[in-house]
């Protein structure tokens, strides 16, 4: 680390940020009791002891602290290591040669449900080597246990009250804020007004003019594979409005970083947040097949490892480090908003390069990334390792567009492979051929059962009738996903499924909303060999004769496929993280994708089909 030392303090400097002492405990604000963490370096100061004076020294002299911070992080217990998926024990070498003074786990650290026994069974052995330094957030796969029960058992009270899960506490000169972004599993959500929120804004008011960094899990911003959560503005609002500085996220697996923002993601050099997006740290990579932002910086999909950040009294110096035999990296220096420097500083535009204050572990080489792109800002100079995109130019008339989904209709992510709207025909005895030009084949069940009109494409028939299985053009994409919307007069006798890797009527994967022995639940089944089994499911709650969204996925994780599932009603929001997953270790091979209907005798109509090869 880089540490600027006052001579007449240096000894009670060297005791306060390298010595392995006893540091004084954080104060949470959801009010759980402190926790020792001895060795811990440049550890926390309690929050009681911040002054208000942004131009006075918080608890006495202090000097460089050096964090850093991962999310998405340990596979299941067993699962193997491969080039692309499950390497949280290389990233967790990287936390332990780093010696940092805290360590922020930003979500979905444990897949798949966060039980304690994956905790103690994968996630333990690895980044557990740190756990009395980190500070954790749950992301959604740890709620995928009620209650994300497993990460509160496995983490203790560090990890906040666990019908909260949101906490602060002060390190150094900053004050760090842990927001649980799982605004469904909180009382109020994270809407403005929420009790969330409003702790927020509390907390906030009470820490003026200091740096503040706040992290979480699902990103306000991204262009990553899960894009930006507009239901996380209210809390990025009360950031700007109260000028914190950086805002670190995960769930997407990758790596963004933005340049400083206002409420609404438009530029703001002067008192903007900076957010990072850090789903580094080894679970798999992501695919970065959106467009990037107008205020995206760097990305890059092909690197694990952990952002390492340095704290100053009035700014902060950032690197990505990558794990061993990593070749992306990306570095620079920002400035908190409103806080004055205890000393003088060169100007906001002075140039930060690579090894100014950051030096890597000796077998991290920071070369160029042939996936990294960088957009040049005029207030950051970022190391040389990254590519200027011409074509992206930030400017402060760029307003992108808050909500999470793109105007239209939900489309699938990746390359499109098929696209049907159902407008402007009429067809009996099939579906004929879409509005994209490709023809849907009927691979099983009644022609004279389906027709197309009025926009949509219909399955009309009768209790005893087979699947209609039928699947759009010739793409068989290997990882895909496929969106559509469909409605019947009775979800309880109807079925509305879509399909995945279909080779023939013997083997394909079938996700979606069923009714086994008339109840409806969300269910992901396998047909092989001709034989069909249910991987997956959970019970799910719909109105007859209203249309529902669908979206679901299939991607390999090394030896095995994870395929994912959700579904919500026409005219509400997309939910931000699947509702279902499970994995198939014995993965079907590369197929098309289509519609897997049953119709019991009611209506069953679709309106909207889409399907994305995610490559791979």
């Amino acid at each position: 680390m880089g540490r600027v030392l006052c001579i007449a303090v240096a000894a009670l400097l060297l005791l306060a940020v390298t010595g392995p002492v006893q540091h004084p405990h954080p104060t949470f604000a959801s009010g759980k009791p402190p926790i020792a963490y001895p060795g811990r370096k440049g550890g926390p100061t309690p929050t009681s002891t911040r002054p208000p004076s942004p131009t006075s020294t918080p608890g006495g002299a202090q000097g460089d602290i050096t964090i850093a911070a991962a999310g998405d992080i340990a596979c299941t217990p067993g699962a193997p290591v491969t080039s692309t998926t499950c390497h949280q024990q290389q990233t967790s070498n990287l936390l332990l040669a780093g010696q940092y003074a805290a360590v922020l786990a930003l979500g979905d650290t444990q897949y798949n449900s966060g039980t304690l026994v994956e905790f103690q069974g994968s996630y333990d052995p690895t980044w557990g080597r740190v756990k009395s330094s980190t500070y954790p957030e749950a992301g959604n796969h740890e709620y995928n246990t009620p209650g994300a029960s497993g990460y509160f058992a496995y983490f203790g009270s560090i990890a906040g009250d666990p019908s909260k899960g949101y906490y602060s506490f002060n390190l150094g000169a900053w004050h760090i804020i842990a927001v649980n972004s799982n605004c469904a599993q909180l009382s109020g959500g994270c809407a403005a007004g929420s009790p969330e929120e409003q702790w927020l804004r509390s907390d906030l008011q009470a820490h003026p003019g200091v740096c503040t960094l706040a992290f979480w899990h699902h990103p306000r911003w991204s262009s990553g594979d899960e894009g930006d959560k507009a239901y996380m503005q209210p809390i990025w609002q009360d950031l700007y409005t109260y000028h914190a500085a950086l805002a670190l996220t995960g769930h997407d697996h990758d790596y963004e970083r933005f340049a400083p923002q206002d409420a609404n993601g438009q530029l703001d050099t002067a008192n903007g947040v900076r957010e990072f997006v850090v789903g580094t740290g080894g679970f798999d990579h992501g695919l970065l097949y959106r467009q990037p932002e107008p205020n995206t910086q760097v990305r890059d999909d092909t690197t694990f490892g952990v952002l390492q950040l340095t704290l100053h009294q009035s700014g902060y110096d950032w690197q990505f480090v990558p794990e061993a035999g990593g070749t992306f990296t990306d570095s620079g220096s920002g400035a908190c908003p409103g806080v004055k420097s205890p000393t003088p500083t060169p100007t906001a535009t002075a140039t930060a390069t690579a090894t100014a204050t950051i030096t890597p572990t000796p077998t991290q080489t920071p070369t160029p990334s042939p996936t990294a792109t960088v957009v040049p800002t005029a207030t950051t100079t970022v190391t040389p390792t990254v590519t200027p995109i011409p074509t992206m130019t930030p400017t402060s008339s760029a307003t992108p567009t808050p909500s999470p989904t793109p105007s239209g209709p939900p489309l699938a992510g990746g390359t499109l492979v098929g696209q049907d709207s159902f407008a402007g025909r009429s067809v009996s005895g099939g579906w004929g051929t879409a509005s994209d030009g490709l023809p849907w084949t009927l691979q099983s069940g009644t022609s004279s059962m389906l027709s197309v009109g009025g926009n949509e494409g219909r399955i009309t028939g009768n209790p005893s009738s087979s699947y209609q299985t039928l699947t759009l053009g010739t793409a068989t994409p290997v990882n895909a996903e496929v969106v559509a919307r469909y409605s019947t007069g009775s979800f309880k006798d109807d079925v509305g499924r879509l399909l995945l890797r279909y080779s023939d009527s013997s083997d394909f994967y079938a996700a979606g909303l069923g009714s086994p022995a008339g109840t409806i639940e969300l269910q992901v089944t396998k047909t092989a060999g001709g034989i069909s089994s249910q991987l997956c499911s959970i019970p799910f709650s719909t109105t007859n004769n209203t249309f529902y969204w669908e979206r679901v996925r299939v991607q390999n994780q090394g030896p095995s496929a994870t395929i994912s599932v959700k579904a919500w009603a026409d005219g509400t929001a997309e939910p931000s993280s699947w509702q279902l997953s499970c994995t198939d270790g014995s993965p079907l091979p590369a197929g098309l994708t289509g519609v897997n209907a049953w119709d019991g005798g009611v209506s069953w109509s679709l309106d909207t089909f889409s399907a994305g090869d995610l490559g791979g």
